[in-house]
């Protein structure tokens, strides 16, 4: 992706990323606070905004992968040919549209079951 954009990205597409990451024509990352200053208020705002979008990211992939447990274990190496990046978005794309079919179905019982117990609340 880094070393053709183009091929992955709209003029208008983006990453976020934290702060770890380097801003370049597909990355916005968040901004850095200087060891000698205070953030600026308008980058404070923009980390926090940046922050509630990474969060609901992560947790819809969470979702995804207590409903699928096969996306836990997916690993997939990219190369210099696109088919091993298009199996891995097929993948994640059925996976989302059978979340959908399933939306109103409850999580399955084991999943709650795990969650209890990483919550330290297990019966």
């Amino acid at each position: 992706m880094a070393i053709a954009p183009p091929d992955y990205f709209q003029p208008n597409e983006y990453l976020l990323g934290d702060s770890a990451f380097q801003a370049s024509a597909i990355v916005i990352p968040a901004f850095k606070k200087s060891p000698k200053a205070a953030l600026h208020p308008d980058h404070s705002y923009f980390n926090s905004q940046l922050v509630k979008v990474r969060i609901k990211s992560e947790h819809c992939i969470g979702l995804l992968k207590m409903r699928f447990k096969y996306l836990r274990e997916l690993r997939v190496q990219l190369g210099k040919t696109r088919k091993p990046m298009r199996q891995l978005i097929r993948y994640v794309t059925c996976a989302c549209i059978i979340h959908i079919q399933l939306i109103a179905d409850p999580v399955p019982r084991v999943a709650e079951r795990i969650k209890s117990v990483r919550n330290g609340s297990a019966r």
